[in-house]
């Protein structure tokens, strides 16, 4: 395994586009919002295959958006700070509206989930319940990560005068023609 993680770590750091991480994100939400429907929730009731195939997807999903969002040892994030900051709250957003439309759903969203009157909790009870725990894992996953990114932004050494005053410099080097030593013509 080794091996492979470096490769993909030496890929990652030769390609520092911003567009790969978008790339990476949009799917990865869209995979876990999809798995998240009712259609898709009551088909897994069934369990089977459909089990394994939500298990991975969503793993490798989940897996590479962390991946655009923290450095774990040899894989460092393509984008910036500020871009893995909107990735990161992008997803917890999209987890909390998921949530939201959970919780204050008026009817069941998962049909196959029968509840029966005096046994257990009400199914407006479930789905509150399951859509907190969606909103406190989302919040305890993603919060930390874009306050800890946000002060390492904030706190960062990189001076942006130095950055102007080095643009500017080779622009005016571009501008200058080429001198000659004295003596010489």
């Amino acid at each position: 395994l080794g091996p492979v993680v470096e490769k993909l770590a030496a890929a990652r750091r030769r390609h520092h586009e911003r567009v790969r991480t978008v790339a990476v994100a949009v799917p990865a939400l869209a995979c876990m919002v999809a798995w998240r429907t009712p259609d898709a929730v009551n088909a897994l009731k069934a369990g089977g295959w459909l089990v394994a195939l939500e298990a991975v997807s969503v793993g490798i999903a989940g897996s590479a958006l962390w991946l655009e969002c923290i450095s774990s040892g040899a894989l460092v994030p393509r984008g910036p700070r500020p871009q893995r900051i909107a990735v990161a709250a992008v997803s917890m957003w999209t987890i909390w509206v998921l949530a939201y439309l959970l919780a204050m759903s008026g009817a069941g969203w998962y049909r196959s989930y029968v509840h029966v009157p005096g046994h257990g909790i009400s199914l407006a009870i479930d789905q509150q319940a399951a859509a907190g725990l969606m909103w406190a894992v989302a919040t305890a996953c993603f919060v930390p990560l874009i306050f800890w990114h946000l002060v390492q932004w904030l706190h960062s050494e990189e001076d942006a005068d130095h950055e102007l005053r080095r643009v500017v410099r080779e622009e005016r080097r571009r501008a200058l023609p080429p001198t000659r030593p004295a003596g010489r013509r």
